[in-house]
């Protein structure tokens, strides 16, 4: 091996491994401006850690990614990308822990904590998934992964 060349970890082939392209991503959206979620990461001022700048460091530290549908996740999605901080998470669980500030609209999120709950009520009711996404607005998709508590599982 060449001097100075970094060591090869045959993650990045062919598109990327499920660990590789979360690696690739976390920092994408910290420090590329052009990224959609850059304005809720680097420009907040969530930075990954020196030491994650590697990818084989990112691995050792996180281990492989359980399977396609994780994602990295920061504890009470507060802090920094750094060690003891991280965890991996199912993606629907990733996106409905999420802090926002107040007022602000992520992802056109269109629920509630609130309506969240009232979906619940309706559904264990006997609404179909069809008629609360109507009520409600939102895709039957969305529906089912509420009602199932697939998305918003922190919401009783």
């Amino acid at each position: 091996m060449p001097i100075g060349r970094p060591p090869v970890h045959g993650h990045a082939r062919n598109g990327g491994t499920p660990t590789y392209q979360c690696w690739f991503s976390m920092k994408h959206r910290c420090y590329n401006k052009d990224n959609a979620s850059y304005k809720y990461y680097g420009a907040k001022g969530v930075v990954v850690c020196e030491r994650w700048h590697s990818f084989v460091n990112f691995l050792a530290d996180m281990g492989e990614c359980p399977e396609r549908g994780y994602h990295i996740s920061r504890h009470g999605d507060r802090g920094n990308y750094e060690p003891g901080n991280c965890t991996w998470k199912k993606g629907f669980d990733n996106l409905s822990e999420r802090f926002y500030e107040k007022g602000e609209k992520v992802y056109n999120a269109k629920l509630t904590e609130e309506k969240v709950r009232h979906i619940r009520k309706l559904s264990s009711e006997g609404a179909s998934d069809s008629c609360l996404a109507s009520r409600f607005k939102v895709d039957r998709k969305t529906i089912w992964s509420v009602v199932r508590r697939k998305t918003w599982t922190h919401v009783e």
